[in-house]
Formats: C-alpha cells, sequence, structure tokens
C-alpha cells in the first residue's frame, strides 16, 4: 500500500497514488489540471547541490507537515499552475531515485515517510512521438504524525509548510504549537482506544461473557462518509460474513445498522438492545472496536475433560474462573486485527501507524480469567494463576501499511497483541503465531488445522513447522 492515501488526489489523479502510469500523468496536461495544496510539478529533477538538495527537503517536509501531498517530476507547469509538458525528459533510473530517497533522509529530521518510484513512459503511446520515451518521478508523501519536520537552512533548523502552492516556514510560535501537537496525538490515540472499547463494553449483554476486545485508531485519521450509499455496501459486505476469519466458531454477522459516526455489525441472534456474541463498531475517522463472547471451557466439562500435566482430571474452580482456550484466542484477535485494519485502509483510507488494544473481560467482576492450552484431547491450563476479572489493555503499535491486506504484516501484529494477553495472565508466550509473520502449525490441534490451514495458506501467509525456543 502506498504511503499516502487521498481520496482527493484519486480522483484528481484519475487513480489511487501506487497505481499511476503514465497515461494518467499525461492526461493531467489535456484536463489543464493547476498545482494545488497536495499537488506539486517540478520541470525537471532537483539537482546535486547544497541549494537543490534543500530544496527538495523542504518540498518534501512541506507536504509532511500540511495534508501531505504528490511532486511530479519532469511535468512542467505554466504561470497559472496549469500543466504542461516539460522540454526535456527526465532520468528516472534506479540510481537517480535512489539519490533522491539519500537526499531526503539526509536533510529532513525526523526521518519523513515517503514513496519515491518512476514512471515508465506509456507502452502504447503512437510509435516515434514523445511520449513513448518520456517518464516522470512521482514522489508521493503522506501527512505525518511525527510532524513538525525541519530541514537545515543557513545553518538553523526550519519548519517549512505546504499552503496553497507555495511554502511558507513557520514561525516559532506556530512551531511551539506543532510539537505540542505532536506529543498531545499519542496520548489522545491511547485514551481514544481505550474510550470506544469501553463505550461498547457498556452494551454488550450483561448475561453473556467472557469476552474478547480489540480496539484500533489509527495515526492520521480518514474520512468515510456515511450515507446510504455507504450502508449499503457495507451491509452487502458484512450481512452473513463470517466473524472470524477463517471461519471456525459458526458465527456471522446477523445485524447491520449505523450509529453516529459509525458502521456496526453484530452476530446477535434475537432483536433488542443487548448485543450478544460478536460486535463490531466502524468509525469513520478509522478507528473501531471488534468483541468476540469467548467460549468458556470450565462450562464444557461435558463434553471435553481439562487434564493436567500428570494426565488426571482437574479441577481448578470452574464457577469462579473463566477458562480460554489459547487456539480461541488466537484466532479471534487475528479476526479482529484483520477485520479493524480492512476497515482503517480501505473504507476510511487512514494512514500512518495503528495502534491496537486488547482485553479480556470477565462476565462479572466476581469471577477471573485464566489461559488454557486446547489440545484434541481436552484443555490443561497454562496460566500460573488466574487473574483479575478486567487488566489493563495489551497494545501494539504497527505500520498500517503493512495491514492492507491479509499477509504476514496482520500475523505479526496478532502475535503482538497475543503474547501481551497472555503474559497479563502469567503465560511467558502463546506460540500460534510468530513474531516473523508465520502462522505455527504445532501449536493447533490437528482436528481444528484440517479447518483452517488450507485458509491460511490460500491466502498466502507461511506456514511454520517451528517450536517455541526455550
Amino acid at each position: 500500500m502506498a504511503a499516502l492515501r487521498s481520496r482527493r488526489l484519486d480522483v484528481v489523479l484519475g487513480a489511487p497514488v501506487d497505481q499511476l502510469t503514465a497515461h494518467h500523468i499525461d492526461a493531467l496536461i489535456d484536463n489543464g489540471v493547476h498545482e494545488d495544496f497536495d499537488l506539486d510539478f517540478k520541470r525537471e529533477t532537483y539537482g546535486n547541490s547544497e541549494g537543490a538538495k534543500r530544496d527538495l527537503a523542504a518540498d518534501v517536509a512541506a507536504l509532511a507537515n500540511s495534508a501531505g501531498g504528490v511532486i511530479i517530476v519532469g511535468l512542467d507547469e505554466d504561470s497559472q499552475g496549469v500543466a504542461k509538458r516539460a522540454d526535456e525528459p527526465v532520468d528516472f533510473s534506479d540510481k537517480e531515485i535512489n539519490r533522491l530517497f539519500q537526499t531526503v533522509a539526509s536533510n529532513c529530521a525526523p526521518l519523513v515517510p515517503l514513496d519515491i518510484r518512476a514512471i515508465k513512459p506509456d507502452p502504447t503511446a503512437t510509435a516515434g512521438t514523445d511520449a513513448q520515451e518520456r517518464g516522470y518521478i512521482l514522489i508521493a508523501v503522506p501527512r505525518s504524525a511525527s510532524a513538525p519536520h525541519a530541514v537545515v537552512v543557513n545553518n538553523a533548523l526550519r519548519f517549512p509548510r505546504r499552503h496553497g502552492r507555495t511554502t511558507h516556514y513557520l514561525s516559532e510560535a506556530e512551531v511551539a504549537t506543532a510539537y505540542r501537537a505532536r506529543f498531545d496525538s499519542r496520548s489522545d490515540r491511547a485514551n481514544h482506544a481505550t474510550d470506544i472499547q469501553e463505550e461498547l463494553a457498556g452494551r454488550l449483554s450483561p448475561a453473556a461473557g467472557p469476552w474478547l476486545l480489540v480496539s484500533l485508531v489509527p495515526d492520521l485519521p480518514g474520512d468515510l462518509q456515511i450515507d446510504s450509499a455507504t450502508f449499503r455496501r457495507f451491509e452487502a459486505e458484512f450481512l452473513n460474513r463470517p466473524v472470524t476469519q477463517p471461519q471456525f466458531y459458526g458465527r456471522t454477522f446477523q445485524r447491520t445498522r449505523v450509529g453516529r459516526r459509525r458502521l456496526c455489525a453484530d452476530a446477535s441472534l434475537r432483536d433488542g438492545a443487548d448485543l450478544t456474541r460478536a460486535v463490531v463498531e466502524l468509525h469513520s475517522d478509522g478507528s473501531g472496536v471488534f468483541a468476540f463472547e469467548l467460549y468458556d471451557e470450565s462450562q464444557r466439562s461435558s463434553e471435553w475433560q481439562r487434564v493436567g500435566a500428570d494426565g488426571e482430571s482437574v479441577d481448578d474452580g470452574a464457577t469462579s474462573t473463566h477458562l480460554i482456550a489459547d487456539v480461541q484466542l488466537a484466532l479471534t484477535v487475528f479476526s479482529a486485527v484483520a477485520t479493524l485494519a480492512e476497515h482503517a485502509t480501505t473504507r476510511s483510507y487512514a494512514g500512518g501507524n495503528a495502534t491496537f488494544h486488547a482485553r479480556l473481560v470477565a462476565a462479572s467482576p466476581e469471577r477471573s480469567i485464566a489461559i488454557c492450552r486446547r489440545t484434541d484431547w481436552g484443555a490443561d491450563s497454562l496460566s500460573r494463576m488466574p487473574s483479575v476479572a478486567s487488566s489493563a489493555p495489551a497494545e501494539a503499535v504497527v505500520d498500517l501499511g503493512a495491514l492492507d491486506r491479509l499477509g504476514p504484516g496482520t500475523v505479526q501484529a496478532s502475535s503482538m497483541l497475543l503474547n501481551e494477553i497472555g503474559n497479563t495472565y502469567a503465560v511467558e508466550q502463546l506460540g500460534q503465531f510468530s513474531d516473523t509473520g508465520a502462522v505455527r502449525r504445532r501449536y493447533w490441534p490437528a482436528s481444528m488445522w484440517k479447518q483452517i490451514g488450507e485458509w491460511f495458506a490460500a491466502k498466502g501467509i507461511p506456514v511454520s513447522e517451528d517450536r517455541i525456543s526455550g
């Protein structure tokens, strides 16, 4: 996924930034497109002089410090800022791309996230024409959660910002405000992740539980417009959609609705205000919360036998302690990460990092929680001691760009959350996922793996035979 996501630029340029071709850029000339606050044209590439390097760094930092945007190198503009063809083609070789990357990295602080890629000539252009040989360089810069970014100007740090079609430098007061916003926003994101969890938890059925709750808050909020068309698309996607990915526990979303600045779906089987079984709420800014009512192994004694290390049955106070299977926890954490990340990246166009919070909540304050290992023969306790009914959330911060589609990035984020949840309940490590993005086959019951193993393989997610070391 491109670091920059912009609905406005998708329309202006004719395609998402990571799908642009020379044909799209040539069309900017034909359509008389103007430069704007997020679109800049450069007739020729940035040179090797100190001044040219400073200009590149300032142009990139200015976009990162404002709304983000695109610089198209090899496209000229007239006196009104309207796109026109440059007199000479630009060098779009790998060597030139690397030089531009290194220039930005050496002259901006902190480092600006960006994409620089060559746009090769249009292969469909008429033979012998200029268009058959003309390529471009695309520099795509997202709005940065680490702003303000500085560049060195006359041996001093200066902070550029895009203002319309031009760049200006921030005053001391503006710099102070930008730094305060950076640090406040980090605290705000963590608080927001907790707040949306607690707001949903208060509406879950008091007769249900225990619950897994997972929330996501992006660094850079998205802008999903919730209207009739948006809801109809959401409804078509979610009604009867399996709650878990891959499907295993038989639950599907049965109801959809809109809430204030959010789209909602749940797996409740009866109409009413109480929410049971599974709930997802996806906010217009790209944040969201996923809740799953977990099976309690301590209530399944007629179906499953809980066994200890010596092979004898165990009575660990099932009436007061929820016993949560490790594989159920792993699969639902993975499903939550996948569902929330899909919304943040593909519906709301959020960007930057994603802050995940996850926690287990008992059915009542009187009950505690322990984690057990589920096998084909029964379940044995992994927790060295039961924990409290509710606990501080596990947290993981992950680049949303690694989560734009199901893959190793989703597994890595799930592994981080899963192990931190396990630590909360005195489990050293849960082995279903590796921190390198693979699914460890040995840590799933054989009967369960028959149903889910092919799904992971079909999604291109690596499967490992590794064991946890130590």
